[in-house]
Parts: C-alpha cells; sequence; structure tokens
C-alpha cells in the first residue's frame, strides 16, 4: 500500500502546503493523492497516501514517492539550514563570545547566499542530495520523523554545513585581524608629527605610484629609501610599499589623483580607512594630466 506517515514538531501545514505544491506541478498526481493531518502530542503526523485506483501503477508510485521526497527536502533547507548552522556554530566554536558567534552565524548565511547566486545549481544540489536519502530511507520506511532523520540520516549534509561554518570562522578571523591592523595603523599616525603636510599620490595609466609634495615636487625616490633593501629582497611589493611610506610619512592631507587607475581596489579601501578624512580625490589637475 503507497501510504507514508511524517512526523513534524512545528509547522505542519507549511509542509502539507510544500507537499501539495510538488504533487499538483505533475499532472499524473494532481488527482492521484491526498493528504491527512493527525495531531500528536507535541507534533502532527502527515500522512500522504495514492488513491485506492493508483495503488497498482508502479510509474505513478515512483513518482508520487520522489515528489513527496523533494516536498520534504526543500522543507528541510527552508526551515532546519538556519538552525543547523547555528547549532554546528554555537557547538564547535563556543570559545567565541555571544556577539562574535552572531557575526559569525551571519557570515555563514551570506556564504550560503552568495554560494546559491555565484552556482545556480547550489541549492538545486543541496535539495537533491537531501532527497535522494529521503528516496534510500522510503524504499523500506513508511513512516519518517523528520527531526530524527535529520540528526541520523543527513550527516553527508550536515557536513556540508559544517565546511560552510568553517569559511565563515576563517573570514570572522581574517576580518578580525585585519581591523586590528588598521586600528594599530591610525593609533601610529596618530602618534607622529607628519614628515608632510600634504602627499599627492599620482597614479599613472600603468597603474604605476608616484608621491608628489604639496608643492609640486616628485619625493618618490626620496620616501621609498628606507624601504630599498627590503625591496630588493623581494619581502616588500610596490602595494605594501605605498600603504607603508604613507604611514611612516603621516601627513595631514592626502590628495589621490587619477583614482580611477588604481588596479589594487583593496589598496585603496584599506588607505581611506586609514587616513578616513585625511583623503580626497582629484581627476583633472595639471599632476593628473601630465602623469596621464
Amino acid at each position: 500500500m503507497q501510504e507514508f506517515c511524517i512526523g513534524v514538531e512545528n509547522k505542519a501545514q507549511e509542509m502539507v502546503t510544500f507537499l501539495q505544491n510538488e504533487f499538483n506541478g505533475y499532472t499524473t498526481l494532481k488527482k492521484a493523492y491526498y493528504i491527512d493531518e493527525i495531531p500528536q502530542n507535541n507534533s502532527t503526523a502527515i500522512v500522504c497516501k495514492l488513491r485506492n485506483n493508483n495503488f497498482t501503477n508502479i510509474k505513478i508510485q515512483k513518482s508520487f514517492r520522489l515528489r513527496m521526497c523533494n516536498a520534504i527536502a526543500e522543507f528541510i533547507i527552508k526551515n532546519y539550514e538556519s538552525k543547523i548552522l547555528e547549532r554546528v556554530i554555537n557547538s564547535n566554536y563556543c570559545y567565541f563570545t555571544n556577539k562574535e558567534k552572531k557575526d559569525i552565524i551571519n557570515k555563514a548565511f551570506c556564504i550560503v547566499e552568495q554560494g546559491d547566486k555565484i552556482k545556480q545549481n547550489g541549492l538545486t544540489k543541496r535539495k537533491n542530495k537531501i532527497a535522494k536519502k529521503l528516496v534510500e530511507y522510503f524504499e523500506s520506511e513508511d513512516s519518517l520523523i523528520l527531526n530524527g532523520f535529520i540528526n541520523f540520516r543527513l550527516k553527508e549534509y550536515i557536513e556540508d554545513l559544517e565546511y560552510v561554518a568553517e569559511k565563515a570562522v576563517d573570514q570572522y578571523l581574517t576580518e578580525r585581524e585585519y581591523n586590528e591592523f588598521l586600528r594599530l595603523l591610525k593609533y601610529f599616525i596618530e602618534m607622529q608629527e607628519p614628515a608632510y603636510e600634504v602627499i599627492n599620490i599620482i597614479v599613472n595609466s600603468e597603474g604605476m605610484y608616484h608621491l608628489h609634495s604639496g608643492d609640486g615636487k616628485d619625493i618618490t625616490k626620496e620616501c621609498v629609501r628606507e624601504f630599498e633593501l627590503e625591496m630588493q629582497e623581494k619581502r616588500i611589493n610596490l602595494d605594501d610599499l605605498l600603504i607603508s611610506t604613507l604611514v611612516s610619512l603621516a601627513p595631514t592631507k592626502i590628495i589621490i589623483h587619477n583614482v580611477d587607475l588604481f588596479k589594487n581596489v583593496e589598496l585603496l579601501d584599506t588607505i581611506k580607512k586609514v587616513f578616513d578624512k585625511r583623503i580626497s580625490f582629484c581627476s583633472n589637475c595639471n599632476l593628473c594630466k601630465k602623469n596621464l
């Protein structure tokens, strides 16, 4: 007899809607099934049945079971995925504060959402992975307790979410280190006397940087002289050299010319964050035109 029982603790009506939408999406199943809801102590048993005249139709039986599994998989992703991520992070990364864990959880949600946007089949793959496990389960069983199934039969799916949580933690730690780095740079700049009141950063068409003083004098070679040894030993690249030079000079004002030619957007973002209100931009002065 083609009859299956699904035990759910919450949102039973939503589960029924998922099942109905899935079944009704296929002409052969529209009038081939019916669904009962049986309230129990702290849960609801949802019974899905094929009508009597469809019991012997193997094709309809297979389609019925597959569509039911698809609906349950979709319900799990919508209602349990975020809870599983929260549980994993709260359990595996208990050494973070509550606020830190909340930030990590938000990052994990963003990773999943971004992954689904970049890889349009990302959500489909997760859904299919769950549906496959459900199909295997219902080949030998006719009743399912949803919470138990998720905890004990979806280990591979949960491992995927654990990997997402791990990436979220890595992102959080990287950002924390970066913000601490910015804070130290800001502190260092505030504590020292400016070597120049104004520094002009001029970017040419090749993306190279030149430094000029407020009166227009090219001071590039003079400014980088103290870093020449590190450059020879290849311990510092041109982007690192620029930020190191600016921090050591601690100018009161920085004017960036031809900012559209900046190839390293992350470097530009770092300079903005470190020097904040000291930064201004120019794109049409003599220095801009000369270096183009």
